[in-house]
């Protein structure tokens, strides 16, 4: 990944219940890259999560920098939405 970020989502309980974001910045769309987007996010980040000894996590990938701040809190809202 490009960047950890450790931040306070709406699930979080206090400092110790932050939520770890894999974040990916992706230029020019690539095959290789797909499928190592795919895998961090639909296998690695539900593996740890399913696993729970490493806190929550969740995987975003950016292709534009300039969207960056918007897909961010789109994706936390979502987080937010979704089911326990």
């Amino acid at each position: 990944p490009d960047f950890l970020i450790r931040l306070r989502d709406r699930a979080s309980t206090g400092p110790a219940d932050l939520l770890t974001l894999v974040l990916e910045v992706t230029g020019e769309p690539r095959k290789e890259k797909q499928a190592k987007v795919a895998a961090a996010e639909h296998l690695w980040v539900e593996s740890v999560n399913n696993w729970g000894g490493a806190g929550r996590w969740a995987f975003l990938e950016v292709t534009d920098p300039w969207d960056a701040g918007q897909l961010l809190r789109k994706k936390l809202v979502q987080r937010a939405e979704a089911p326990a």
